[in-house]
């Protein structure tokens, strides 16, 4: 389950050199049940070259399906990172905001291909 908050990897001080100069959250969803099947975090550090922010979206897509999921029906929407809570959340479809329901976001985890 994915967790938000500070990551002792990236996070500054005197034994990590990294520091971050952006984060985006993606949700990768099931476009008629809103189920999130998989969650794409990109973080840029300072001084690197990130991903143009017009191939994120394709980007998360690309990694649900290498990760086994089928992706006929499955979407993408930027979400909130501090808001994300990969088992307790679906994406509403007419919204595309997050919403709690850990129903739906469990059937997602169903959607890999055998």
């Amino acid at each position: 389950m994915y967790k938000s908050g500070p990551d002792p990897m990236t996070t500054p001080g005197k034994n990590n050199p990294f520091e971050i100069e952006s984060q985006s959250a993606y949700a990768v969803y099931d476009s008629e049940s809103g189920a999130i099947a998989h969650v794409h975090v990109i973080t840029t550090f300072r001084g690197a070259e990130g991903l143009p922010v017009d191939q994120h979206e394709a980007r998360a897509l690309e990694m649900a399906r290498r990760m086994g999921h089928n992706a006929e029906r499955l979407r993408v929407v930027k979400v909130d990172r501090n808001e994300l809570d990969q088992g307790k959340h679906r994406i509403d479809v007419k919204s595309l905001s997050l919403v709690a329901d850990p129903e739906l976001t469990e059937r997602a985890r169903g959607n890999r291909r055998a």
